[in-house]
């Protein structure tokens, strides 16, 4: 007995029935499927029915033409809604297969979707010369779509350069060479003029040291975290009406320079940053600033590929000439170091324990700042005697009362560096001990070797309660030194840096030393290039002379020699 057929004609009615041995047709337009009606009862052959919550609609117009093996999925919900599924079935390497298409919609997606679609299907995986198929549809979406979500992630994973600084404060302005460290306080003071500006930001927080000298964020004002203080005082670069233009004294955060993603920062657009700024010290200070949320950036993950740096092309001009050209390798004379010496003698009273820091700057060669970082604990006392033979087979008798140990984070060279305690060195030690034990008596329960004037309840401090923290250590002198040089006449004639180069040229004038590489032994640099081109002086000494006349003498003879021939 033949089917009933069961094709939807519109001009008839819109209700479908059901026939279980044959798949039921649709017309392939919005009218048709928008108004479909679908009684989800199949008969059973014994006069009785049956409910089912899918029904599988095929178009009969589609076979010859791209809409091929296009069908509809009618679906019961079980809340009593309905669902229209259009899927693409299609046949690849001998298997039948099933793309997925969006829900039927009559705006969203409706025929006309459905067609651009499959055109574009086509295009992509179809063959060109019939309906069938080259590619897998499937497979070909499903890499487009992880593609689309990888793209997705990197894009949503590289962060503007506001957002970086941000982050990188969050983070405490970490060095990245070395985890878990940051610069030293003034190191972060310093860029934070460039990276968020000295401003209202800046009155929220206040800079200390711990005891490997990291700068450390102490927050005021009821903060208690850079989020907070970045939403309370956002970026002041105003997209309304925006200033394009670089400025020096606006800092990277305020500056639209914040709103680039950090992967844009290009070499161009850092020369024309730095081109804000006329002296080179600055343009130094403001490539630094950008360099450390460029390598913070990359070192997150925020800076997708294998990123070009932009800063390795940048090339700033140093001036020939500048403020510190004059004093660059002057030396004191003895006479100068006999005042300079006696003078901290003299104004002790008036600045007790600070006078010695510049006599120890004389006696060992050592930058005032290192010498600042000493603690007792770094002080080993031991009367030590001890032979030495020369090369030439004299023995000499040393002796020394013990050895000053600094530690790496106290030093600029970032290696340990040991110094022998002489008797000259000896004699300024005491000087602060007897001031430690005597004079003042609190300074006994402060490790640091020169103690500030302003720590904290030092009429407090005991045994059990000790101060070594930050505030307890000397670190500006500048009053001192100004009133030694007002009392020795030396005002405008001496800088600090003379200590240290009088000191190591002294070191390399020695009888006993015979190159640069002994002679940094001594003074506690690291390699004989910055000590040869920041402190050596070459002076014609009686020794260089006589080298000079050897050198003379070979040449005559040379020419003297060709002379005869």
């Amino acid at each position: 007995m033949k089917n009933e057929k069961t094709r939807l004609e519109l001009d008839q009615s819109n209700s479908i029935k059901l026939n279980k041995n044959k798949t039921p047709s649709l017309r392939f337009n919005d009218r048709a499927i928008k108004t479909l009606n679908t009684n989800f009862t199949v008969p059973n052959g014994d006069g009785t029915y049956r409910h089912i919550d899918t029904v599988r609609y095929k178009f009969d117009e589609c076979k010859g033409k791209s809409c091929q093996g296009l069908i509809l999925i009618h679906k019961k919900l079980p809340d009593g809604k309905y669902r229209k599924k259009l899927c693409l079935e299609y046949w690849f390497n001998g298997i039948a297969k099933r793309y997925h298409f969006p829900d039927y919609h009559p705006e969203e997606f409706n025929v006309r979707e459905v067609e651009k679609r499959i055109a574009d299907l086509r295009e992509k995986y179809g063959n060109p010369n019939n309906l069938t198929w080259d590619l897998d549809i499937n497979e070909g979406e499903q890499k487009n779509k992880i593609n689309r979500i990888k793209g997705q992630l990197q894009i949503s994973q590289i962060k503007t350069i506001r957002e970086v600084i941000e982050e990188f404060y969050s983070a405490g302005f970490p060095k990245i060479k070395n985890d878990g460290t940051s610069p030293s306080r003034k190191t972060i003071k310093t860029q934070s003029r460039y990276l968020i500006g000295y401003n209202e930001r800046n009155n929220n927080y206040k800079l200390i040291e711990n005891e490997s000298r990291n700068g450390v964020f102490v927050f005021k004002n009821g903060f208690n975290s850079w989020s907070e203080i970045f939403k309370r005082y956002p970026s002041k670069f105003n997209l309304d009406q925006p200033d394009t233009k670089f400025k020096q004294g606006v800092s990277i955060y305020d500056s639209f320079l914040s709103i680039y993603k950090i992967n844009e920062l290009t070499t161009e657009l850092v020369n024309n940053y730095l081109s804000c700024a006329t002296k080179a010290s600055i343009k130094i200070e403001m490539k630094l600033a950008l360099q450390y949320i460029w390598s913070f950036a990359i070192n997150k993950g925020w800076v997708p590929g294998t990123p070009e740096n932009p800063f390795r092309e940048i090339k700033i001009s140093k001036p020939n000439r500048t403020h510190m050209t004059p004093w660059n390798k002057k030396e004191f004379t003895p006479q100068e170091l006999t005042n300079l010496y006696n003078g901290c003698e003299e104004i002790e009273k008036e600045y007790p324990g600070q006078p010695q820091l510049y006599q120890l700057e004389m006696l060992t060669g050592r930058r005032g700042e290192t010498l600042s970082f000493l603690k007792w604990s770094n002080i080993e006392f031991k009367d030590t005697v001890e032979s030495y033979t020369d090369d030439l087979g004299k023995t000499h008798i040393i002796k020394y009362f013990g050895v000053i140990t600094v530690d790496p984070w106290g030093n600029k060279t970032g290696n340990q560096d040991r110094i022998p305690i002489t008797q000259s060195i000896k004699r300024v030690l005491d000087t602060l001990i007897h001031r430690r034990e005597k004079l003042e008596p609190w300074k006994r329960f402060v490790d640091w070797v020169f103690v500030s004037p302003r720590t904290p309840e030092k009429d407090y401090l005991r045994k059990d309660n000790q101060n070594n923290t930050f505030k307890s250590r000397m670190k500006d002198t500048r009053r001192c030194w100004n009133a030694l040089l007002k009392l020795t006449g030396m005002e405008g004639k001496a800088m600090r840096k003379m200590f240290r180069t009088t000191y190591q040229n002294k070191v390399d004038r020695l009888e006993g030393i015979r190159s640069s590489w002994d002679a940094i032994t001594i003074t506690g640099q690291t390699d004989t290039r910055a000590h040869e081109q920041n402190y050596m002086v070459k002076k014609l000494t009686p020794k260089v002379l006589h080298h000079f006349n050897q050198i003379d003498e070979e040449f005559s003879n040379e020419i003297r020699t060709r002379k005869n021939n």
